[in-house]
């Protein structure tokens, strides 16, 4: 199982403590935008499960399908394009694999995860309906366990590398081959004289090879210390600032997707993610990031007005931004939604109709958005998971 992408989060006090071909349904209108919905593939079996987690702008789809087996489940990588499900093999001496994201020309970032559940970071070259795998290494050709989690215009991929020590790690691609870095580790005072460098990992990439992600620290307490997430970005010269939480609440943050807009040294960055508030809840929300030359600057974060509004109705988070930072997804207490800038929240349930055998009572997300607007993610059809797409109309 990927560490970044399943996050499990349990609350003490007002701290975190972590460890982290279907056919179209009828154009239907979700809260004044409408979407034309299908389920990606055929039904899922009994005991199976999917999971989308990234769509490039030509509509291909990545992400894992899941079952248990005598109670140990197993995740295995699927590709979609054109009403069609492909499944390549898992590497020899892996039981486990998933694909987390792909770029405009196919080249598809990967985990896999041996039998003693130690995961190691691929990067996944496609011709046709044959893909060939690559490990990626550390910077010395070490060969760590990690996850690669996110992939950009150029090929470029991000994630996490166990040094030993987890650190956010980006992989180039060069001529002879992919060449990793490990970015900088913030180090905290958590008090009593005492430092604590802190642990991290990448979610996201965008097409300048600047880098959300999350670095946790250890607060030492009376009861034995919590886990603090900090959201923040890298610039790819390493430079980085860790995003403000919201006014008067938990100064806790997590950054899961990362867009831009703009060239040069006038860029404006847009993190999707979500920020912990004093109703020990974390909620959707969106951070500015300004760029000016080889500094950065974090603006606070911005809540949707429907939580600004009802904070309870918010709760959840962003899980994913289209790369020019208009459009983030995520879930809610609600199901699936879509937040383009400066609207309101849209809840994508509206899409599916009580006919179409999906619900989202119980479990449900949009994992993914490209520019087009055309979101995935996955929910409950006809009694089990199964992967969606909703392409906004015109």
């Amino acid at each position: 199982m990927n560490f970044v992408r399943h996050l499990a989060v349990a609350l003490t006090g007002c701290a975190v403590l972590a460890a982290i071909c279907g056919s179209p349904a009828n154009l239907v209108s979700a809260a004044g935008a409408s979407y034309t919905v299908k389920t990606i593939g055929p039904a899922m079996a009994s005991g199976y499960s999917m999971d989308p987690l990234s769509i490039n702008s030509s509509g291909q789809v990545v992400g894992q399908i899941s079952h248990s087996v005598n109670g140990v489940n197993y995740e295995a990588p699927f590709a979609y394009e054109s009403g069609k499900v492909l499944k390549p093999r898992i590497p020899a001496g892996y039981t486990s694999a998933e694909f987390t994201g792909i770029d405009n020309v196919g080249a598809i970032s990967a985990t896999a995860t041996t039998a003693t559940n130690k995961p190691y970071a691929f990067a996944i070259r496609r011709n046709s309906s044959s893909f060939t795998w690559t490990l990626l290494k550390g910077p010395q050709g070490q060969k760590w366990q990690g996850s690669a989690v996110s992939i950009n215009s150029q090929g470029t991929m991000t994630g996490y590398l166990d040094t030993p020590g987890q650190r956010v790690a980006v992989w180039r691609k060069q001529a002879t081959g992919y060449v990793a870095s490990l970015l900088p580790a913030t180090t905290f005072n958590v008090g009593g004289g005492n430092l604590e460098t802190a642990v991290g990992y990448g979610t996201s990439i965008d097409g300048s090879g600047d880098v959300s992600g999350n670095q946790i620290v250890d607060i030492p307490n009376g009861s034995g210390g919590q886990s603090a997430y900090l959201g923040s970005v890298w610039l790819p010269s390493g430079k980085s600032v860790i995003l403000p939480g919201y006014a008067g609440s938990e100064q806790q943050t997590d950054a899961r997707g990362i867009g831009e807009s703009g060239t040069g040294s006038g860029r404006t960055l847009t993190v999707a993610g979500s920020v912990l508030l004093n109703d020990g809840m974390w909620h959707p929300c969106t951070w500015k990031v300004v760029v000016n030359g080889s500094s950065l600057a974090a603006k606070n974060p911005v809540l949707s007005k429907q939580d600004m509004s009802d904070g309870y109705w918010g709760e959840g988070g962003n899980n994913a931004i289209n790369p020019s930072g208009t459009e983030a997804v995520g879930s809610i207490i609600s199901g699936p939604y879509s937040w383009q800038t400066g609207k309101d929240i849209i809840e994508l349930s509206a899409a599916f109709p009580p006919s179409s055998g999906w619900d989202f009572s119980y479990t449900g997300d949009a994992t993914a958005v490209n520019d087009k607007g055309v979101v995935v993610g996955y929910g409950s059809h006809n009694g089990r998971q199964a992967g969606f797409m909703a392409t906004p109309a015109g």
